[in-house]
C-alpha cells in the first residue's frame, strides 16, 4: 500500500481488524503502521499482549487497552481511533477505553499485518481478517456499525480484504 495513502502517525486515523488468537499470552502483532521495520521504529500498533488487546506506540508504550483477556480460538473485532487528542479502543463495537497519550511522530511509511520487526519478535499465532485503515476518525456509532456490518458470516467466512479508506 503506497505510503501516501496511509495516515501520518499523529494524524486522525482509525484501525480495525478481526482477530483470533491461537495461544494465550505472548505478544501477538495484529496491525502496524510504522516508519521502520523494528521494535524501536516510530509506530502505532494493535497487539495482543498476554491475550489483552491493546494499542501501543514504538517501544511498547501503551496508548490504550481493552483491559479484557481474550480466550483462544474465538473471533473478536478490534477497533482503534486517534483524533489528534484522544486514543480510543473498541472491542466488538463497544468502547473499552480512552487515553490522551501523545503519538511520537508525524510520519508514516508502511503497513504490516500479523507482526512486525525484521526478526519477527511479534509474529501472530492466530488468524486475522478484514483489516481496515481509515485516514479519519470514525465515531462511536460508526465503529459499532462497522462491527455489526462486518460480523455477518463470522466466524466461518473469511473475506481476506485490506482496505485503506478516507
Amino acid at each position: 500500500i503506497p505510503a501516501r495513502r496511509l495516515p501520518a502517525l499523529n494524524a486522525p486515523m482509525t484501525l480495525a481488524i478481526w482477530c483470533m488468537l491461537r495461544v494465550n499470552g505472548g505478544d501477538e502483532g495484529l496491525l502496524n503502521l510504522s516508519i521502520g521495520d523494528n521494535d524501536n521504529s516510530a509506530a502505532v500498533r494493535l497487539s495482543a499482549v498476554s491475550s489483552v488487546l491493546v494499542a501501543e506506540r514504538s517501544g511498547g508504550f501503551l496508548l490504550v487497552s481493552t483491559g479484557v483477556t481474550l480466550p483462544a480460538f474465538t473471533w473478536f473485532h478490534l477497533g482503534y481511533t486517534w483524533d489528534g487528542t484522544t486514543n480510543t479502543i473498541y472491542l466488538n463495537g463497544v468502547l473499552q477505553g480512552t487515553s490522551t497519550t501523545a503519538h511520537n511522530t508525524n510520519q508514516s511509511a508502511f503497513l504490516s499485518i500479523g507482526g512486525w520487526g525484521s526478526t519477527g519478535p511479534s509474529s501472530l499465532h492466530g488468524a486475522l481478517d478484514d483489516a481496515r485503515v481509515y485516514t479519519r476518525t470514525l465515531s462511536s456509532k460508526e465503529m459499532e456499525a462497522l462491527y455489526v456490518e462486518s460480523s455477518l458470516g463470522y466466524p466461518t467466512a473469511l473475506h481476506r480484504q485490506i482496505l485503506v479508506l478516507g
